[in-house]
């Protein structure tokens, strides 16, 4: 490797991570997650939730928390309820095969304390996805699947942003802090 081959690829790696930090993208670490959110109990969802609640204890479990088996034995409950997914389709033009689909996807969080009061919550979380194509092609439970797979993810992840931002860490606080206390 020349010199100038290496100098160009050390600035077009400097040039990318400056680029992505810009833009809000953060690597995330075990130690970003706040201790107040170090160990939680998710409750399961009484709806199918196309692995919501899955997506969410992997994401917990991803950043090395505990997840109890019990809501006794946790400080703070997640619990996920009023889960809905639903689409709508309209046809593009009235001489065509082409169609747009709408794919919708609600949730919502509350976060309970150890005496499983609400502490904060509920928060609906809302996110929708588009897609036009052949009908033929677009409706197809695969496709379907994919794309709730895709609202999941893009719930979890404003889900857990939520969870993250800092008023909501010092109520998560506050709250063990008083459960402590008594």
């Amino acid at each position: 490797m020349t010199l100038s081959s290496k100098i160009k690829k050390y600035v077009l790696t400097s040039v990318l991570s400056m680029l992505c930090s810009g833009c809000g993208f953060h690597m995330q670490h075990a130690r970003d997650l706040p201790d107040s959110l170090s160990t939680v109990y998710i409750k399961e969802s009484h709806f199918f939730d196309h692995g919501l609640t899955s997506s969410l204890r992997n994401y917990f479990q991803g950043m090395q928390a505990n997840i109890t088996e019990s809501q006794k034995s946790s400080p703070l409950t997640i619990e996920i309820t009023q889960v809905n997914y639903h689409n709508t389709s309209a046809a593009l033009d009235s001489g065509s095969n082409a169609i747009t689909n709408t794919y919708y996807a609600n949730a919502s969080l509350t976060v309970l304390n150890a005496h499983q009061q609400k502490i904060l919550g509920p928060k609906v979380f809302t996110t929708s996805h588009t897609i036009s194509q052949n009908s033929a092609i677009i409706n197809t439970s695969a496709k379907t699947h994919q794309v709730n797979q895709e609202l999941t993810r893009t719930l979890v992840s404003s889900m857990t942003s939520w969870l993250n931002t800092p008023s909501n860490i010092k109520v998560f606080e506050q709250a063990i802090e008083r459960d402590h206390a008594n």
